[in-house]
């Protein structure tokens, strides 16, 4: 697993080299976007990426689309393959779909063929395609079979990531802070290895590779789907129907039904912690009551604050100190937080 972040000319100038000295693995830049008026490149693409192969970050893009068919959607491509020209990502470059686009009043058939569009036009140019979007999208709109052809980058602010199908990048927050950066930053984990999608990668399949069960040893929750997810496996129904043969589970893969009962099980034998417990300790996962102030300053925190998820980095008597990833983000009396 490899952590990054997403930028986009709202973040501004950015200290790159500041960016480079913390624990960031890669950089997803925006390149730009289509709109009603025709297509924009990001304000500050070419000096994000340029700085990027400066300072040997890793990084792949992402489009905003605005396209309403497959003329659009390749013009789209097109247009981010100019900018890409004398460059060369080693993440993917993603187009951005989401449930604000007109793209929401199309049926899943049709989005399919934006999409592929775009991402064969991608692909023909020798980069790696990808689709970026909210899980919401994934499971309501974009679920097409063509959309298992291509890595894919879900958005979900949460403690952990609950899409239920395969996905190779997950965006967890966006309200990270990070040296380098002045305001909010998004921050995503990758799964991939090689830039490869997991499908596609040799041995991710448990059935007949002889390949290591997975090992979900420190994962402590009720999901195996979001604990499979986490380690960087796939969570399929065939996935989790073969490990369950594999280990004995069930007799066959066809005895497994994907059942509460079946998952804990299976859970606990790949080495995860079932566990619903609210105890409020380090690492426990937590939200902010709306309005709780911060000790440090008096004041309350930003609208978005109140929206993400943290870990409790510490606690001191009635005062607990919160972040994300050991990154401290405020200090807040214990009874402004609610455990997730």
């Amino acid at each position: 697993m490899k952590s990054g972040i997403s930028i986009s000319g709202t973040q501004g100038i950015i200290d790159w080299k500041k960016v480079k000295e913390s624990d960031i693995d890669y950089a997803m830049l925006c390149c730009g976007s289509g709109t009603a008026a025709g297509l924009q490149e990001d304000s500050f693409f070419q000096r994000n990426v340029k700085a990027c192969m400066e300072y040997q970050i890793p990084f792949g893009t992402y489009f905003d689309s605005w396209a309403m068919d497959e003329v659009q959607s390749g013009k789209e491509a097109e247009f981010v393959l100019e900018l890409l020209e004398q460059y060369s990502p080693e993440y993917p470059v993603m187009l951005h779909l989401e449930e604000r686009n007109p793209i929401s009043t199309l049926k899943s058939e049709k989005i399919g063929d934006i999409a592929q569009a775009y991402c064969e036009r991608v692909k023909q140019a020798g980069y790696l395609p990808g689709i970026c979007a909210t899980k919401y999208c994934f499971t309501v709109m974009l679920t097409d079979m063509r959309f298992e052809h291509w890595v894919r980058w879900v958005v979900q602010h949460y403690k952990e990531c609950t899409y239920a199908g395969v996905y190779h990048m997950w965006q967890y927050t966006s309200d990270a802070r990070l040296q380098g950066i002045q305001g909010s930053v998004k921050l995503s984990e990758s799964y991939l290895d090689d830039c490869a999608p997991q499908e596609e990668k040799p041995g991710q399949r448990a059935e007949g590779k002889g390949m290591p069960l997975p090992d979900l040893h420190g994962y402590i929750g009720l999901s195996l789907a979001g604990a499979l997810n986490a380690k960087g496996y796939p969570s399929d129904f065939a996935y989790r129907a073969a490990l369950a043969a594999d280990i004995k589970l069930v007799d066959r893969k066809t005895d497994y039904r994907g059942t509460a009962e079946q998952n804990l099980k299976l859970l606990r034998r790949l080495g995860g912690t079932v566990s619903s417990s609210k105890m409020l300790r380090e690492g426990t996962y937590i939200k902010l009551k709306e309005g709780s102030k911060n000790i440090n300053t008096g004041m309350p925190f930003g609208d978005e604050v109140y929206e993400n998820t943290y870990q409790v980095i510490s606690i001191s008597g009635i005062s607990v100190i919160f972040g994300i990833q050991g990154v401290v983000i405020g200090k807040v009396n214990r009874n402004s937080i609610l455990v997730v």
